[in-house]
């Protein structure tokens, strides 16, 4: 009896140290206080190394080109087009994914097992399926069949990233993908996380230079006067006026916003907005905050703008968009934009996308009123900035397909009401009008 009891009793502590010992494999939280030293479960060594080579990309971005646009008739305003189609992966959203993966990487959401998640419909995601072979990591993106070019797809896969397409939902999609494996997956969001990533400041004299893209401007511009002598200081430069920018994620706008703000730049961001664009109403009314306006979206509108897929507009949640960084939004047609898209090539020699058709038209525009409004002892000052988005190539199949524009643009007019917009932009240019005040007639056609 006496060899049963201490039998039951060897096994009780054996059994207590097997729990003791599983127990130990769990985190543990107390407030001891016990010296002692902790260690993150990190590897700062490949960590670096990512960084590194994220640094060593932005040498190689260098400046993309500053073009200078000045019509006869605008009466020496210029508007400087800031060319990003010439950036390595073809659009701005090289820029834009280099500030994402940088993000990504500092504040510890990408490790050397992750594999970033993405929506997109195609520049931000070709952005970062280049980023993600950088910095030797997987990439899938999520697109939405009915809206994405052929093209962009090609790109995405051309840097090893993985195409998901969909039909809607999009963003849900993301989310349960990287649910399968949190621990391994992360959805990076571009829209919630443009304004956490985008830099808005200014790298004074310090060899790893800020992305910020009217840093770069402003630079250029000191040099194309004669007037940079490497100081970071911004006194004594000439600004354009105004800045003109769509809103996609909101991120690109809202860091020139803030960057204009924080060194108190004699510079107004100017919100292009398409026809049906929720951001119009939603910076101008704060509508939109409790509905998405999906349903009020008309397909195709201009690729890449104009609403979030993410639902009602909230900002660092669905939108990267800061109301309070502009001064104005101007919506225009949509084949406005379109027709612009083509006498940007043809004034300038750029072939170029729909959202940087839409940004030439508002500066078009808001170089007129400067030469109506501004008095003959500022005249010689006068410009507005601009970004050509992405190169035209990527929308031969479609923004350049009269066949295609007829289709999609059937109840606007289709090919006949292009005509009309582009006609009404030469004769404004040639008078020195604004091409807004000419739309009328066009608007009127309908398929």
């Amino acid at each position: 009896m006496l060899s049963l009891v201490l039998l039951c009793i060897c096994l009780a502590v054996s059994c207590g140290h097997q729990l003791a010992a599983n127990h130990s494999n769990e985190i543990e939280c107390s407030l001891s206080g016990t010296p002692s030293i902790g260690y993150m479960k990190t590897d700062q060594g490949w960590k670096r190394a990512a960084i590194t080579k994220l640094w060593e990309e932005r040498k190689r971005m260098s400046h993309t080109p500053l073009i200078r646009y000045q019509h006869p008739y605008f009466n020496g305003t210029s508007i400087y087009l800031k060319n990003e189609g010439e950036s390595p992966t073809g659009s701005l959203k090289h820029r834009f994914a280099w500030a994402l993966f940088m993000w990504a990487l500092v504040d510890g959401h990408i490790k050397a097992d992750t594999t970033v998640y993405e929506v997109s419909n195609g520049n931000t995601a070709t952005g970062e399926a280049y980023m993600a072979r950088l910095i030797g990591i997987k990439f899938v993106a999520i697109v939405l069949g009915s809206t994405v070019e052929r093209g962009k797809i090609e790109a995405i896969e051309k840097y090893g990233g993985r195409v998901i397409t969909v039909n809607d939902s999009w963003a849900t999609v993301a989310r349960a993908e990287v649910a399968k494996d949190p621990s391994r997956r992360f959805f990076m969001n571009q829209f919630a996380n443009a304004e956490r990533a985008e830099e808005y400041f200014e790298s004074g004299n310090f060899h790893l230079e800020s992305t910020n893209v009217m840093h770069e401007i402003v630079q250029q511009i000191a040099q194309s006067n004669g007037s940079c002598n490497g100081s970071s200081s911004f006194s004594g430069r000439h600004y354009p006026q105004y800045f003109v920018h769509g809103s996609g994620t909101g991120g690109t706008i809202t860091s020139v916003g803030r960057f204009v703000n924080r060194y108190n730049l004699p510079i107004k961001c100017i919100l292009a907005s398409t026809e049906h664009s929720v951001f119009h109403d939603w910076a101008v009314n704060s509508c939109f905050k409790n509905d998405s306006g999906a349903d009020l979206w008309v397909p195709p509108g201009i690729s890449g703008v104009g609403f979030s897929p993410l639902g009602p507009l909230e900002f660092g949640v669905t939108t990267s968009l800061l109301p309070s960084v502009l001064t104005r939004s101007v919506k225009v047609p949509d084949l406005g934009s379109v027709a612009a898209m083509f006498v940007l090539h043809e004034v300038t020699g750029i072939a170029a996308g729909p959202t940087s058709g839409l940004n030439f038209l508002v500066a078009l525009h808001m170089a007129v009123e400067m030469n109506t409004k501004q008095s003959e002892s500022v005249k010689q000052a006068r410009s507005v900035a601009m970004i050509v988005g992405d190169k035209g190539e990527k929308y031969f199949d479609t923004y350049y397909n009269r066949t295609w524009i007829e289709q999609k643009f059937k109840a606007k007019g289709g090919v006949e009401a292009l005509d009309c917009y582009q006609r009404a932009i030469r004769t404004a240019l040639n008078n020195g009008q604004d091409p807004l005040r000419s739309f009328q007639s066009c608007q009127l056609m309908t398929g």
